[in-house]
């Protein structure tokens, strides 16, 4: 065989090869099935879904030694309508499962309770608005407030903390314009915003954040103090991540998909 018959068949095998790994059809997404931080800190987090993309489980691994040991387990119930009904976590550290919450729905206003063996409390209050988004937490045991808002493809791009009536926290997140490792997961995304994992909320992928943490000294003796985190994000052709990038060192294969 001559070698520009093998270069023909190469570049035609490459062709196949492109057209097969990404399509202009990608109206079916693509559900993130496990994200491998070995590398960054030896974790590892297996992600299972039920029907319709429903999350039902995520399962947290560390590596150590070579060896994979599960640490932690959430699993997540739905009702026959198809809300979020009930969140609950194994820690194979400690070997405990001593409570779950349970989320119950009034009109646009979600109410968590924590149950332990012999107690329950209301944790949280949220308050969504029309399009299900939560724009209000109150957390009555702590005597907090949060307020969020949002941009038109549902990324949370500031929350503001109150604590006893004093401003603490503001936050505020910018975004690419690719598609979210996350985005396909069928999961309400008022349930991420609310235990603070935003990264699963939104449509597109956090690229940085700033948190500005308010100084409530009357006298003046104290600083406001401003924290910034960047990601930089490898992308596959379809627009998805699949890496990371820190100090000019390239982290692929992160991000695996069903």
């Amino acid at each position: 065989m001559n070698l520009n018959l093998r270069s023909f068949l190469f570049l035609i095998i490459s062709l196949v090869v492109g057209l097969t790994s990404c399509s202009d059809d990608d109206t079916h997404g693509k559900l993130i099935r496990e994200i491998d931080y070995v590398a960054q800190g030896g974790k590892l987090f297996l992600f299972e879904y039920g029907s319709k993309n429903k999350l039902t489980k995520l399962i947290k691994k560390q590596i150590i030694d070579g060896r994979a040991f599960v640490f932690k387990e959430d699993k997540y119930t739905y009702s026959k309508g198809g809300k979020l009904v009930k969140y609950e976590t194994f820690d194979h550290v400690s070997n405990t499962d001593d409570y779950y919450d349970e989320f119950s729905y009034k009109g646009d206003t979600v109410f968590v309770t924590r149950k332990y063996e012999y107690i329950d409390f209301v944790i949280g209050i949220l308050l969504l608005n029309e399009k299900k988004l939560l724009i209000e937490t109150r957390r009555p045991y702590s005597n907090s407030v949060e307020y969020c808002s949002y941009d038109s493809n549902n990324n949370l791009i500031e929350s503001v903390i109150y604590y006893n009536n004093s401003k603490y926290c503001t936050a505020t997140h910018k975004y690419d314009n690719q598609k979210s490792v996350y985005s396909d997961i069928n999961m309400p995304a008022w349930y991420w915003v609310y235990t603070d994992d935003i990264d699963y909320a939104g449509k597109n992928n956090r690229v940085k954040s700033t948190y500005l943490y308010h100084c409530d000294n009357k006298n003046g003796e104290c600083e406001d103090i401003e924290n910034n985190h960047y990601t930089i994000y490898i992308y596959d052709c379809d627009g998805y991540p699949t890496g990371i990038k820190k100090y000019d060192t390239e982290y692929e294969n992160i991000f695996k998909y069903k």
